[in-house]
């Protein structure tokens, strides 16, 4: 079985988004200067700077600017190569490299990102155990809305 290729720090910019400044996610080129980007930065760029290529200002066709052509030269390269991870170092396949910054400590440190498995303790102090809102109650005749409106629009206020 082949082992996968590991990329050095150098290599490893090769495959950076020149928007985002990370790792590609979901590799596209643009058609007439084959500038690489993720996807969603290069469609957040089309949103907001129009029909330039966000690095050298060149032309987006119409197309390419909703549908922009995915990059699977690169794809697959980041699929096959290993980097270390910017913030722990740690050996990651290229392409799973925006995943592994979910759990790296070190990134969600530089970011200030807390971890997703945190809890919130709610003390007693803070805890309802009853709602306040009062209802009024209706027997069995028939209110009016005129009646309704004066209980209902105090409780609203409360």
């Amino acid at each position: 079985m082949a082992e996968a290729a590991t990329s050095s720090p150098d290599q490893t910019e090769n495959y950076l988004c020149p928007v985002c400044q990370e790792i590609l996610q979901t590799p596209v080129r643009t058609q007439y200067c084959q500038h690489v980007f993720c996807r969603k930065c290069f469609l957040m760029a089309m949103k907001s700077g129009g029909a330039y290529c966000p690095l050298c200002r060149g032309p987006v066709c119409k197309r390419e600017r909703s549908t922009p052509d995915r990059a699977s030269d690169i794809d697959f390269e980041m699929r096959r190569l290993s980097g270390g991870c910017m913030y722990c170092r740690k050996q990651v396949k290229l392409y799973y490299m925006k995943l592994h910054y979910k759990s790296c400590r070190k990134y969600q440190e530089e970011y200030g990102i807390s971890p997703k498995n945190q809890t919130i303790q709610i003390s007693p102090a803070n805890r309802t155990d009853r709602c306040n809102l009062q209802v009024p109650t209706v027997l069995r005749r028939e209110l009016e809305p005129t009646e309704l409106a004066g209980p209902l629009q105090q409780n609203a206020l409360l």
